[in-house]
């Protein structure tokens, strides 16, 4: 807690790779600030160094055994970041999504928002964002996802796209008065009724 990043790669960074297994859970972190951090203000990547493919992975399940990573339970709060790359970059893996992910009271200017791949029981509460490229939230393959209080909308003037045809449960529960050009899209392979919009 209590931490300021400036000119940095990456702003809070949580990494794994199948194959070096372990459980990462009940983290709390809160009153970060950062500023001109290069690419992600905050990433969670089962996938880096060019392991398994990219820091954003793939669809393509595998078997879970004890050298699958458990990443679970984890807070991050009052969070300013006035300049990055990406606001969020979270890519699990297909066969163990992050479980338990909360984010709230995030403050960021980016050129990219909020990118989240294999995750279930997300909550995003109280971000204000500024983004340059794309939607303000992409969701893919999300299971119990939770958006609320969400100030902002992407360059493309949507607020939320939701793709993969194991997403479900999506929440969206608006905290703007005018809710005009807030647009939310869903991909054609994503079930009837994944989206509740509140």
């Amino acid at each position: 807690s209590d931490c300021t990043f400036i000119g940095t790669d990456i702003g809070l960074r949580f990494k794994s790779a199948r194959g070096r297994g372990g459980v990462v859970e009940d983290i709390q972190v809160e009153r970060i600030y950062m500023k001109d951090i290069i690419m992600e203000a905050i990433s969670f990547s089962f996938f880096y160094a060019n392991q398994e493919g990219s820091a954003r992975g793939s669809d393509l399940s595998q078997e879970v055994s004890e050298e699958t990573p458990v990443f679970r339970d984890i807070r991050i709060s009052d969070v300013v970041c006035a300049g990055a790359e990406t606001a969020l970059l979270l890519s699990g893996l297909p066969e163990m999504p992050l479980d338990g992910l909360v984010i709230q009271g995030y403050t960021v200017t980016a050129h990219n928002g909020v990118q989240c791949a294999h995750a279930k029981h997300l909550r995003i509460a109280e971000m204000t964002a500024q983004i340059t490229e794309g939607p303000l939230i992409h969701l893919h393959q999300c299971k119990g996802a939770e958006l609320e209080a969400i100030e902002g909308v992407g360059a493309d003037g949507r607020l939320l796209m939701v793709t993969g045809h194991e997403s479900a449960g999506i929440v969206c529960r608006e905290s703007d008065a005018d809710t005009e050009g807030r647009q939310i899209s869903v991909g054609p392979e994503v079930r009837s009724g994944v989206m509740i919009r509140r």
